[in-house]
């Protein structure tokens, strides 16, 4: 085992402590004041340990689910990975499951602390990598359904395309139908006490915070970007679009994204969570045909319009009567969803801008791309909002 520059203890001060040694990863050594408070990591390895905590850099590390870790940096050579490594018996997730993000991006884990940025006061949050992404778009593979993807007028809808999806359709054990299209769910949302109003405020609102957060992650980012998306936690979603008085609407509105339209009645379905996605054109590649793996179902609502891009079509092969391939011509608003083992694929995004509300099961890891949703990104973007006239 590597000698890590970490050092778990407990709690919050680090000095002065109690003896109550454990020898830790190669003479270090795992300290308890026996004060109850949260936990904190202390970064530093044999031989390089500041006799003075003002010499340290301090700073927080949280998960999504609430829990914190205060740790302090004596080693400026520590590395994103012995911090991975140090949180692994406190949150039980192995490093390789680990993404650690600062400053809306997710950090390489080979580079040191210092190099990332990381000050005093400094906010990491580390979020664990699951399986069942929301797809990517790819590059051209030389395949008859891949080239029909890229395709930007959905033409080549033949014989040899069918036969292609229908191999790989038996071949995945994919369902032959089960995907639903509503282009409105006005009516729904007003028998559930939804103002249709309110319903179109929320898209709105969504579709000018995925613009805000696209923009400052650019800002931020260290290579160019085409695709972000964004988990967003119930609370985030109901403050961003039930600002005062709506925020009981907004409440209502959560309820019925989660237990009425996404689990279709289906009881046993598991917990879901929001997400966002923005994708930019044009993105040089499409999103294969392929039934999606580790999650049960996905939900989308279009955030824009037909006319604000040119491609990025959600494709379906049903072969239940007829083979055939159905691509939707999405209009802002409207809901689509399918079990995960309907085989189904995206086409080229040519041009524009694409953005979409997603209502996937929790354990989604929704792609590489990690943005978290921090309180000044809240208010920072209500008091851009509220300067461009929005209430």
């Amino acid at each position: 085992m590597k000698l890590l520059p970490l050092l778990l203890v407990y709690p919050v001060l680090v000095f002065p402590l109690v003896h109550a040694g454990v020898p830790f990863f190669g003479g270090l050594e795992l300290y308890e004041n026996g004060l109850q408070q949260a936990p904190s990591l202390v970064l530093s390895s044999a031989g390089n340990t500041s006799s003075s905590t003002s010499d340290f850099i301090t700073a927080t590390v949280r998960t999504l689910c609430g829990r914190s870790f205060t740790f302090i940096l004596s080693n400026i050579n520590a590395t994103v990975r012995d911090l991975q490594e140090a949180l692994q018996p406190r949150i039980n997730w192995a490093p390789d499951d680990q993404r650690i993000i600062f400053q809306a991006r997710q950090l390489n884990p080979d580079d040191r602390l210092v190099d990332c940025g990381v000050v005093n006061g400094a906010e990491i949050t580390v979020v664990q990598k699951l399986r069942g992404d929301i797809g990517v778009f790819q590059g051209k593979e030389d395949t008859v359904p891949t080239k029909f993807l890229m395709n930007s007028d959905y033409s080549g809808v033949n014989e040899p395309l069918l036969d292609a999806l229908m191999r790989e359709a038996q071949r995945l054990n994919a369902e032959p139908d089960g995907y639903e299209y509503i282009e409105s769910i006005e009516r729904e949302l007003a028998d559930a006490g939804i103002d249709p109003l309110f319903w179109n405020c929320t898209l709105a609102t969504l579709s000018g915070f995925l613009d805000y957060l696209w923009e400052v992650h650019i800002k931020e980012s260290e290579r160019p970007i085409k695709d972000m998306k964004v988990t967003m936690s119930d609370d985030v979603f109901a403050h961003l679009v039930g600002d005062g008085s709506s925020l009981e609407e907004a409440n209502v509105l959560l309820h019925y994204l989660h237990k009425v339209l996404w689990r279709r009645d289906d009881v046993s379905a598991p917990s879901s969570k929001l997400a966002l996605r923005i994708v930019h054109g044009p993105t040089n590649g499409c999103i294969p045909f392929h039934i999606d793996q580790g999650s049960t179902r996905t939900l989308q609502v279009m955030l824009s319009d037909p006319d604000e891009y040119n491609g990025g079509k959600l494709c379906f092969f049903i072969y239940e009567s007829k083979a055939e391939v159905k691509c939707l011509n999405r209009i802002k608003g409207s809901v689509s969803w399918h079990p995960r083992s309907i085989l189904h694929g995206v086409t080229n995004l040519v041009s524009g801008t694409r953005k979409s509300l997603f209502v996937v099961d929790k354990k989604n890891a929704l792609g590489d791309e990690v943005v978290v949703i921090t309180e000044e990104y809240l208010a920072d973007f209500h008091e851009y909002h509220s300067s461009l006239g929005y209430k």
